[in-house]
């Protein structure tokens, strides 16, 4: 007689998936639930309590759902948008337990926040690629001509005060000019940058809501 082989975590995960499928969702939780007491692995452990969520989400048990959630997103590393874009979601979708963990994503706390958080990252890094680039030049502009500014405010006070020594005041003005208004401008580009960058952080926050 053939000896059966013993069960896995992959394997409860598996057949409970094909319970899911067929909607025997009693019979599917019962099978995530024994994936968790066999020393699941990470991603078999992120597996099995994502899929208690869908069962119970299924039933219309959305407190259920949200606690199974919580611990996906928090200690396995699930990706929010997952809970957002999966069909068999829809029924929490629409649960006030679904606008609770969206709030506490969107307020970026530790327990549910990092996978939200990362979402954002993903599409700004898209829309935005070489960031960090383009601030270095940003401040490097910023900072000479700060720096230029510094050192011509003393001249021209020099040159208006005029006596021997003193700096042509035209030249020197026209100087004075040219650096604090690229300072301006610079600032002025940051200041645009930001809001932008903030325009765009809701955008992507609409996106993923």
């Amino acid at each position: 007689k053939e000896v059966e082989a013993a069960p896995t975590a992959e394997s409860c995960v598996n057949l409970g998936l094909e319970f899911f499928s067929k909607g025997r969702v009693r019979d599917a939780l019962e099978q995530f639930d024994n994936a968790l007491e066999l020393n699941p692995n990470p991603t078999e452990a992120q597996a099995a309590f994502y899929n208690k969520a869908c069962c119970h989400a299924y039933r219309e048990e959305s407190k259920k759902a949200a606690e199974c959630l919580r611990i996906a997103l928090r200690d396995y590393n699930l990706k929010f948008g997952t809970v957002l874009n999966d069909p068999d979601m829809a029924p929490f979708r629409a649960s006030p337990e679904f606008k609770e963990l969206q709030e506490e994503a969107l307020r970026g706390g530790e327990d549910i926040g990092s996978g939200f958080r990362r979402d954002l990252k993903l599409i700004s890094e898209v829309q935005a690629p070489f960031r960090g680039v383009r601030r270095f030049f940003y401040v490097a502009f910023i900072a000479a001509a700060g720096i230029s500014t510094f050192f011509t405010i003393p001249r021209l006070i020099f040159a208006l005060q005029g006596g021997d020594g003193a700096p042509d005041f035209l030249e020197t003005a026209g100087n004075a000019a040219i650096n604090i208004g690229a300072l301006c401008r610079y600032c002025r580009a940051r200041g645009f940058v930001f809001l932008g960058k903030q325009e765009r952080r809701r955008a992507d926050y609409k996106y993923l809501s």
